[in-house]
């Protein structure tokens, strides 16, 4: 079974911020499901579904995230995706889904 994490991000738009988050996924070699984005004046909201490979470190990842998070001074959150969870949203889309390399 396949370990998914939805990360949420929140908190006043910087600059980098998004890359930052995102380059720590990279080193990690998650395989990013889905993101979105939304952002009001400064205030910015980051989704992404991650879907973590069997040899990630998954402590290690979330202690990265956190500790960059931290210094944008922005709050982060998870919560586990289960696949029938998952299945289930992607039936209800009426598009393909693409993984972009």
């Amino acid at each position: 079974m396949r370990e998914m994490i939805l990360v949420h991000v929140a908190g006043t738009d910087q600059l980098g911020m998004t890359t930052a988050l995102t380059q720590v996924m990279a080193q990690h070699q998650v395989n990013v499901l889905d993101i979105s984005q939304a952002m009001i004046h400064d205030a910015l909201t980051v989704g992404a579904l991650l879907e973590l490979p069997p040899e990630v470190d998954s402590a290690a990842l979330f202690k990265q995230l956190v500790s960059s998070a931290a210094q944008w001074s922005v709050t982060l959150s998870f919560k586990s995706i289960s696949e029938e969870s998952y299945a289930a949203l992607v039936a209800q889309q009426q598009h393909p889904r693409y993984i972009i390399t």
